[in-house]
């Protein structure tokens, strides 16, 4: 009598890097996704919410999942309706050997299932009928002369005995033929399906029972614990789905586990006395392996009488293609693993760079290895950030931040640029690297100029929802760094470290000071082959950074900086820099004088004066034009 297992709700085992750290029971719907304040401090916590369950299966700080992932509902009880409750394609999830849900797409899917979303891992599993007792030792065992070889692996072409039951070619019948043909056509056709489709499992188990006469066929994943569960089926006289109460043969499943080998059993007279052997004529298993070799599952087939469409029990010739079945399988696995481990990669470059520049980076992963070379820095700051978020309130500042930087980071990506990090109130972006761009100061300053001027357009569109002017610092660097993938197995980072990249966020600092919006190093504008509106600051030394370096400003606003302020400034900055040469200090400050009784506003006019008026005090020698920014 066939064992009826016990009803009970599905299980959900919950992966982390490939450990598990959460098992529960899919009593009522379950909501997944990133931690919010409203759950426990530890990353993952069980929250009582309206009708259902909530678990964090990831900390408040992973900002790339999103905080409603996805909603699982129990359908039954070997069935499951999955709702992807994100809007973002990054948070697609990956269901095995189907198609993924993509955002706001929901789908009812048969148990067992493994779904997978950034480096989580969900598996949900009918629950566990009782154990049934351990097979009785077959009275027969036979298998092939050779184990299973992984798939993509270099293999020999298979010795395989047919002298029983496979006669010369030239004497095949024409029935022969024909059965030859069609168990060919059977292969190709869930080879096909392996390569273009994401049900080639079952098809697997439809072949495999309608070309060798059986009746019931299945594919079996090997879980975590050690058993086996049913992952696809096919019944001869149902078609899809699985009988309850089947049992396979566990003693035959343990040897083709542990010799790697496509094994079969024939039962002998004697009277079988566990469920998997009564009334069994024959089973079949070939090992599914990984690239490594490892056993993961098997393509598994059974007859409960006597019928077969060669007029044999099952043979070497039979169990041949049920092994060609199942290296195909294997193949079209190891294929899903590919595209969704090619799809993970893409989805987190695209994070940081260009759907283009992502591309060649899946394709060439070696341009991501650290590397010293030269680079242009991009930072850009907002001014006043806190106390713009602690007049909203966490959630205006949420959607003002993420209109603004996204629409920033945007324009900083049409040019080619890599976003590197964004924290808060500030973005690091870069171009030169990981692809090399040769004009890549002159990106960076155009992006930075590109930027600058669409904050007025942010600022009309948020100055009265957050009561404050919307405001940004921008500070470009050119120069060497040494540039690379720095982070580790968990979280992917991709940065340039250096004095190249603390100047140019020093640089940006420096904006406050001079009251400009956008500032560039020499090396930056020395780089810039397109004459710029621009004019030369001065030179600076900056917190943590010893030699000087000189600053220039890139106006917004063509008209505000025109030829006559260029030229007066520039005379006044020059006579400043000339301070130890007798009479070049009060010329500088009646210069400056002059630039203030027309232009009263001018930054940089109204920080270098005071300095100048101060030095008339100073004796030649103790005099420094460089001017020292103590604060980033």
């Amino acid at each position: 009598m066939a064992l009826t297992p016990t009803i009970k709700p599905p299980q959900i085992d919950i992966y982390e890097a490939g450990r598990c750290v959460r098992s529960v029971a899919l009593s009522l719907p379950f909501e997944l996704g990133r931690s919010s304040d409203l759950d426990a401090g530890h990353v993952y916590a069980q929250q009582t919410r309206v009708g259902y369950y909530r678990i964090a299966i990831a900390g408040k700080e992973f900002n790339d999942m999103s905080r409603q992932l996805m909603l699982i509902e129990p359908v039954g009880e070997a069935q499951v309706r999955v709702r992807n409750m994100s809007d973002k394609t990054s948070n697609t999830i990956h269901v095995r050997a189907q198609q993924p849900l993509g955002p706001k797409q929901q789908r009812e899917l048969v148990l067992p299932i493994s779904l997978e979303v950034f480096d989580r891992r969900i598996d949900i599993w009918a629950a566990k009928p009782p154990e049934p007792p351990e097979d009785e030792h077959p009275d027969m065992v036979l298998s092939m002369n050779e184990p299973v070889p992984p798939p993509g692996s270099e293999i020999d072409e298979p010795s395989v005995d047919v002298s029983s039951n496979f006669p010369l070619a030239e004497k095949l019948s024409t029935q022969d033929k024909l059965q030859l043909v069609e168990w060919l056509k059977g292969v190709a056709r869930v080879l096909q399906s392996a390569i273009g489709s994401a049900e080639f499992c079952e098809r697997a188990a439809e072949e495999m029972v309608k070309l060798i006469g059986l009746d019931s066929g299945r594919v079996l994943d090997i879980k975590n614990d050690g058993t086996w569960a049913v992952i696809a089926s096919y019944e001869r006289e149902t078609g899809k789905g699985l009988s309850s109460g089947w049992v396979p043969v566990s003693g035959l499943l343990r040897q083709v586990k542990s010799e790697k080998k496509t094994c079969w059993t024939i039962p002998g007279k004697s009277q079988a006395t566990t469920a998997s052997m009564q009334g069994l004529s024959a089973a079949i298993a070939a090992p599914l392996l990984d690239r490594d070799g490892n056993v993961t599952g098997a393509l598994y087939g059974d007859r409960r009488g006597a019928f077969s469409l060669s007029g044999e029990l099952i043979g070497p010739l039979e169990a041949m293609l049920v092994e060609t079945l199942a290296r195909v399988i294997a193949a079209g696995q190891l294929r899903i693993e590919q595209e969704q481990a090619a799809a993970a990669v893409r989805v987190r470059f695209e994070q940081f760079f260009t759907p283009e520049l992502s591309r060649q980076l899946a394709a060439n992963p070696g341009l991501l290895t650290p590397r010293d070379t030269e680079v242009s820095i991009l930072f850009c700051d907002i001014r006043r950030f806190s106390t713009i978020s602690e007049a909203c309130g966490p959630e205006i500042t949420m959607e003002w931040l993420r209109d603004v930087m996204g629409t920033l980071a945007d324009i900083a990506a049409n040019l080619g640029g890599a976003l590197i990090d964004y924290a808060g109130d500030e973005l690091m972006l870069m171009w030169g690297a990981p692809a090399p761009q040769a004009d890549h100061a002159a990106r960076a300053c155009e992006a930075a100029l590109k930027m600058a001027r669409e904050v007025p357009k942010l600022d009309l569109k948020w100055r009265d929802k957050i009561g404050h002017a919307t405001q940004f610092g921008f500070g470009v660097n050119t120069g060497r760094a040494r540039v690379g993938n720095v982070g580790f197995k968990r979280k992917f980072r991709y940065a340039p470290f250096g004095n190249t990249v603390n100047l140019a966020s020093r640089v940006q600092g420096a904006t406050k000071y001079f009251g400009v919006t956008v500032i560039v190093t020499e090396e930056a504008f020395a780089q810039l082959r397109t004459p710029l509106v621009s004019r030369r600051l001065c030179r600076v030394r900056v917190v943590n950074i010893d030699h000087p370096v000189a600053l220039y400003e890139l106006h917004v606003d063509d008209a505000a900086l025109d030829e006559d302020l260029c030229q007066q400034y520039e005379t006044a900055l020059r006579c400043y820099e000339q301070g130890k040469m007798p009479g070049k200090l009060p010329q500088a400050v009646h210069a400056f004088s002059q630039i203030l009784q027309t232009r009263p506003n001018d930054g940089p006019t109204r920080l270098l004066l005071p300095r100048a008026v101060s030095a008339l005090s100073l004796r030649e020698d103790e005099f420094d034009p460089v001017l020292e920014l103590m604060g980033k």
